[in-house]
């Protein structure tokens, strides 16, 4: 039950950010988010450092496709590559 929810949302983050909608991407993160874009850069410690690293999204990415593994979770965390 707890991973078909994570990856409900991941299917749901994923949908907005291809259509190029990062203000309903954004929508799909809590509050007090901690957001890799990558494993090896500093994480976003916040919303609003998410918030700052997608507004120009729609000004630099065209042609998003994605494919998703969920590596592991727990009640409150979720990796997913």
């Amino acid at each position: 039950m707890l991973k078909e929810r994570y990856e409900k949302w991941t299917k749901e983050f994923m949908e907005s950010w291809k259509k190029l909608d990062w203000k309903r991407t954004l929508e799909t993160l809590d509050k007090n988010v901690e957001y890799y874009e990558n494993p090896i850069d500093k994480p976003c410690a916040n919303f609003g450092e998410v918030t700052n690293l997608w507004n120009v999204v729609a000004d630099n990415q065209k042609d998003i496709s994605y494919k998703f593994n969920i590596v592991a979770f727990n009640e409150d965390t979720c990796i997913i590559n």
